[in-house]
């Protein structure tokens, strides 16, 4: 599955830069999945939770990128996964899906 909308993988930190960069008068909605709320000023913006259990992420990865595609986001901004053999599987989708 590829998402119409750009998917852009992020640190924690640097998913919290991005965000409180982003400036108010963007007309455009982003979504965000992250394993926890990001602090958000502005608006346009949809979160989901990230599971924190590496195989319920996997499950739920493609059907949550397609409901932000239905909801017609243009960006989908990602948490990267934790390091860990784990989460290889997921973090090789996402590096798929955002390529």
């Amino acid at each position: 599955y590829a998402p119409q909308a750009r998917v852009r993988l992020f640190s924690a930190e640097a998913l919290q830069q991005a965000l409180a960069s982003r400036r108010d008068a963007s007309s455009e909605t982003i979504a965000i999945w992250s394993s926890h709320p990001l602090a958000n000023t502005v608006t346009k913006v949809l979160w989901r939770a990230m599971p924190t259990d590496p195989r319920v992420c996997a499950h739920d990865l493609f059907a949550v990128l397609r409901d932000f595609d239905a909801q017609g986001v243009v960006e989908i901004w990602v948490q990267a996964p934790p390091d860990g053999v784990a989460w290889d599987g997921v973090r090789d989708r996402l590096s798929r899906a955002a390529a």
